[in-house]
């Protein structure tokens, strides 16, 4: 009874140098596949910018501040601020907003339609002009045609989303490797977890050694974007204008989140395991008694 004890004792204390690393190198396959996941659900999403200039008011800000742009530039040709205030509404600039924004990440050159703008400040200009007595000849109709034009282009420039070109480039980049590369990490990944079942007499203890993966790639997946996310350091970026960073700040939050969520999935498929071992192990001796 003493040697199979000892025998017993000597056999859970058996050492497994290949499973130890295949599961260390399990745990960064892992961890790598999941932050592009999450990078993919997260900063890459395509509508990401949009859910979130939608939630921080950047389009109402963006109209508001086109708006005031204008007036500022009526003033040296003495126009009111009321020949501006109804030139265009939040719902034309939001949709034109994100027409520009699509075609971007779609790759399409479109030109934004600014006729209804065009037109409307052509008339309100023709229209303080009559109400007040003031005549308009050759010289003052180039000088409005030349003022709304550059009011046109104001606008072309409101509702293109600051530095949305370097984020395009940066998006098609990772899309270009972005399925490659999970295919490569899923492909060593399942390699890697049947030699570590191979390496064992029962499955449930080379499952051990995937648990310690996964849990390690929970760890690596979510304690970063948590220190970041209570950190905060990114929030105290200067960036202007104002709508612009809190549409950013959102961004970033929910790309953390995604990173975050993976972690939590990572903590699932760990549970899941657990459980599998603790089933196949309770068969296991069953089969052996």
């Amino acid at each position: 009874m003493k040697r199979k004890s000892e025998k017993k004792s000597n056999s859970k204390r058996k050492f497994y140098p290949l499973s130890i690393i295949l599961s260390f190198i399990l745990a960064g396959l892992l961890a790598i596949a999941g932050y592009l996941v999450g990078a993919s659900f997260g900063i890459f999403r395509s509508n990401i910018f949009l859910e979130s200039a939608a939630k921080t008011g950047y389009y109402e800000s963006v109209h508001e501040k086109f708006i005031e742009n204008a007036m500022d530039l009526g003033k040296p040709m003495m126009l009111p601020d009321e020949v501006f205030e109804d030139i265009v509404d939040v719902d034309k600039m939001t949709s034109d907003i994100k027409q520009v924004y699509n075609s971007r990440i779609d790759k399409k050159d479109i030109s934004v339609d600014t006729s209804s703008v065009k037109k409307k400040l052509t008339d309100n200009i023709y229209k303080y002009a009559q109400d007040n007595d003031i005549a308009i000849g050759d010289e003052q109709k180039s000088a409005i045609e030349e003022f709304v034009t550059s009011i046109e282009k104001e606008y072309k420039t409101d509702v293109d989303i600051t530095y949305i070109n370097y984020y395009v480039s940066f998006r098609n980049m990772y899309n270009k490797f972005f399925i490659i590369l999970i295919v490569i990490l899923l492909v060593l990944a399942v390699v890697d977890i049947v030699i570590t079942i191979k390496d064992h007499h029962y499955v449930h203890r080379g499952l051990r050694y995937v648990t310690y993966a996964t849990l390690a790639a929970a760890i690596m997946t979510g304690v970063l974007p948590l220190f970041l996310f209570i950190q905060g350091r990114y929030k105290h970026l200067n960036i202007k204008p104002v709508y612009f960073y809190n549409m950013f700040v959102d961004v970033i939050n929910k790309s953390l989140y995604s990173f975050m969520a993976v972690s939590v999935f990572f903590i699932l498929v760990s549970v899941g395991l657990i459980i599998a071992t603790v089933v196949l192990r309770k068969k296991a001796e069953k089969g052996h008694n």
